[in-house]
Parts: C-alpha cells; sequence; structure tokens
C-alpha cells in the first residue's frame, strides 16, 4: 500500500490551477497571476496568488486590503482563504515549495 503522506492526492500544481480556476476574473485590479512558488504544510499548500504588478514588480499599491493568505487541502482540494487577521503561527510551520524570491522569505 502507498504511504499517502508522502503524495498527496492533490498535486501542487493542481492546487494552482485550483486557486487559478476560482480567482481569476476578479475584481482586482492588475494582470492576475499565480506565482511558481508557495509553500506547503502536511496537510495543506499555500498559493501565492495576485497582481502581477505586485508579485513582480513589487508595487505595493496592487496590494489588496484586507485579504489573507489562500490554502489548499492537500486531501481534499478544498480552497481556504483565510482571514486577513489569521494566527500566523501555523502558517509559520509551512516549507518553500519551488524557487521562492529572497524578499518572500
Amino acid at each position: 500500500m502507498t504511504d499517502r503522506s508522502q503524495h498527496p492526492p492533490v498535486t501542487f500544481e493542481a492546487a494552482r490551477q485550483i486557486v487559478a480556476s476560482a480567482r481569476r476574473g476578479s475584481s482586482r485590479p492588475g494582470h492576475y497571476m499565480v506565482a511558481a512558488y508557495g509553500y506547503e504544510s502536511p496537510r495543506h499548500w499555500q498559493i501565492i496568488d495576485g497582481s502581477r504588478d505586485l508579485l513582480i514588480d513589487n508595487d505595493y499599491a496592487f496590494q489588496p486590503v484586507g485579504e489573507g493568505p489562500v490554502l489548499v487541502d492537500k486531501i481534499t482540494g478544498e480552497l481556504i482563504e483565510l482571514p486577513s487577521l489569521y494566527n500566523f503561527a501555523y502558517l509559520n510551520t509551512f516549507t518553500p515549495v519551488g524557487d521562492v524570491p529572497s524578499d518572500e522569505e
């Protein structure tokens, strides 16, 4: 029997697509994108998405106010949009996935 904890049913790429499908076309300013990097815990992927102007160009005029982190459950694929006032202690346990820019770590 395969150990599912080592190979979750929802891959990082699938999680990126879940987020893009749900959040693309919203009323956010700028050109929407999902970053090729993110973070993970044993249970969740943290997907980084938003305006290219913010994620690539670091233009904080495109930072949405009141928007929190976005997670995808590795088992169910559930999209979880956390509130901006979320207790970040859990997120501090996540490890990087992909080439996280040095200003993100």
